[in-house]
């Protein structure tokens, strides 16, 4: 059976190995829904046939990052092989210890840097070099939200500078495209991720294009949107299978060493 129909049919995804790299644990008020939790997640995931997700936490973006984080934690620990944390962190606190979080605790995959909830700061701020500097040293992934011109110009001064991280432009910069095919082009360590969260027919196939199909990871915003919108948009491309299996998981695998 061809990927499309498996989107066509309703079917769970078998024999593609499918990892989600923009996912939410917990509640978000800016999104009234239920099913936030790890337990909701894993849930999806077996629907659709998702294998792993990486997952930061919603209510600390917005408040208390230390005890989002902590709910990040928690779901990785009840399913570990499934769910994968991101840490959140904050321009406002740039002298966290980041050995608490992966080597004392370890229980964190990478990083998620979100600054425009955190009083509206940049992605090139200095309160955020600490914890670049860090994903640098350690070679860790780290999440940008992208929305805007500016936030992924950011993302690409900060992708040069620390070129042992491995960054994800969360939603392909979403009204800032140009941009960031130019951090594809300009940056080795950066790859785009599909949460074009309010996409148009040709999206998808219009940024491999430009950048390649293996520059491209399946993101969803899972759980502030629901996780079959961009993977039924990947399945019903016109991109080939062997480059929706790329997307889909393959890529991620790869360049996040999973």
């Amino acid at each position: 059976m061809k990927l499309n129909d498996y989107a066509v049919l309703g079917k769970e995804l078998k024999d593609t190995f499918v990892v989600d790299v923009h996912t939410h644990v917990g509640v978000n008020n800016n999104y009234q829904r239920v099913g936030t939790d790890a337990d909701a997640i894993v849930h999806t995931m077996d629907r659709l046939g998702v294998d792993k997700v990486l997952c930061s936490n919603s209510p600390g973006a917005y408040s208390d990052f230390h005890w989002g984080n902590e709910v990040a934690a928690q779901a990785h620990a009840k399913y570990p092989d499934r769910i994968l944390a991101l840490a959140v962190g904050s321009p406002h606190y740039p002298d966290v210890d980041w050995d608490d979080y992966f080597i004392r605790d370890d229980r964190y995959f990478g990083m998620k840097a979100v600054p425009f909830v955190q009083g509206q700061q940049p992605i090139y701020h200095e309160g955020l070099m600490p914890m670049y500097e860090y994903a640098d040293k350690h070679g860790l992934a780290v999440l940008f939200h992208s929305w805007q011109d500016s936030e992924t110009r950011d993302a690409i001064k900060v992708a040069k500078q620390f070129p042992h991280a491995r960054f994800i432009l969360g939603h392909a910069g979403y009204t800032a495209r140009d941009a960031a095919v130019d951090a594809c082009k300009q940056c080795e360590n950066v790859i785009l991720e599909t949460t074009f969260s309010a996409p148009t027919e040709g999206d998808l196939e219009w940024i491999v294009g430009k950048v390649g199909a293996d520059r491209v990871a399946y993101g969803s915003d899972l759980t502030a949107f629901e996780c079959s919108h961009i993977l039924g948009t990947i399945l019903l491309s016109r991109l080939t299978e062997a480059e929706k299996e790329q997307i889909l998981g393959l890529n991620a695998k790869a360049f996040l060493g999973l």
